[in-house]
């Protein structure tokens, strides 16, 4: 009778055995599927992630490129007034040296005119303002 019993007993560890491995593959299967889900969403976390940094660093020089821009545009008006204010003092100082010259030729001329009214010679009336000896003849 032992005989008869023994595979009995074997089969009802070989059917334990079945079930234990069928519950170990079904374990394996479901973490299986959990890992592959939790990957996913961390790879989806992290592209996610990935895209909120570029945004927030293609911004950032977005804003530096404002900055520099302004800077700029400030640097530019700053050297647009002082060479308007060179040009202005350069043209204010030619015309007062022309003035100055001016007056220093018209001084002279009005002392050259006096002096050759003096010694006898006249204006030849030509309206140049050449001084011409008038002939006495």
């Amino acid at each position: 009778m032992t005989g008869q019993f023994y595979p009995v007993q074997q089969l009802g560890t070989l059917i334990q055995y079945c079930k234990e491995l069928e519950e170990g593959r079904q374990n394996w299967v479901q973490h299986k599927k959990e890992a592959t889900w939790r990957l996913n969403r961390l790879e989806q976390q992290l592209e996610s992630e990935k895209a909120r940094k570029r945004r927030e660093k293609v911004e950032e020089i977005k804003a530096t490129m404002r900055c520099l821009h302004e800077e700029e545009m400030t640097f530019l008006g700053k050297m647009e007034r002082e060479y308007r204010e060179q040009l202005s003092a350069l043209q204010r100082d030619a015309e007062v040296k022309e003035t100055e010259i001016m007056e220093t030729w018209s001084s002279k001329q009005l002392k050259l005119a006096k002096l050759v009214g003096k010694i006898g010679f006249h204006s030849y009336g030509g309206g140049d303002g050449n001084i011409v000896c008038k002939d006495k003849h």
